[in-house]
């Protein structure tokens, strides 16, 4: 499934952006290596189509708060220091545990040190994930941060969540999203 989240983002989302993108070719060999290139850059895609509905527990909106693996920023740090992290967000209307989320798309992006700076705050919050660990057969990680999305640079935004047309002006047409 992210294989194919990656190849759209590499031949629709990110042209529509301007972005020069492409799969990073040391992943067919290595599958744990970031994700993309970007304008010559390692990058790495985050794809999260289901909002944080209990993100309100700590103080979050629902609707602008992503996760990011806690193992994940200990590992980037340590072997990517430039490393450009691509949060891709696509919500549907829809209301769980008495909690409504507007639908909404759009692509947020933050260097790893930005990141890293978020998570050392005190008041970002730490999920441990209550059916996660040494049973989970996807291997998923244990414990994400809690990321409000306003805090990092936004690339596209398109909070009614319809198809929207880019203007590139560099490349002067315009594609969808």
């Amino acid at each position: 499934h992210g294989e194919t989240e990656e190849f759209k983002f590499v031949n629709s989302i990110a042209p529509a952006m301007g972005l020069d993108a492409i799969i990073n070719p040391a992943k067919e060999n290595e599958p744990w290596q970031p994700d993309l290139i970007v304008n010559e850059s390692l990058a790495d895609l985050k794809r999260q189509t289901t909002p944080f509905f209990t993100a309100g527990r700590y103080d979050l909106s629902p609707q602008h708060t992503v996760t990011f693996n806690a193992k994940d920023i200990v590992r980037y740090i340590d072997l990517y220091a430039d490393l450009v992290i691509y949060f891709w967000v696509s919500w549907q209307d829809e209301e769980r545990f008495g909690v409504h989320v507007n639908k909404m798309t759009g692509v947020w992006s933050a260097n790893i040190k930005q990141l890293a700076t978020i998570m050392e705050e005190s008041s970002t919050p730490w999920h441990q994930y209550a059916n996660r660990g040494k049973g989970d057969p996807n291997r998923n990680a244990k414990s994400s941060f809690l990321i409000d999305l306003r805090r990092l640079d936004m690339l596209y935004y398109n909070g009614f969540g319809q198809t929207a047309s880019l203007r590139v002006c560099n490349i002067g047409s315009e594609r969808a999203i």
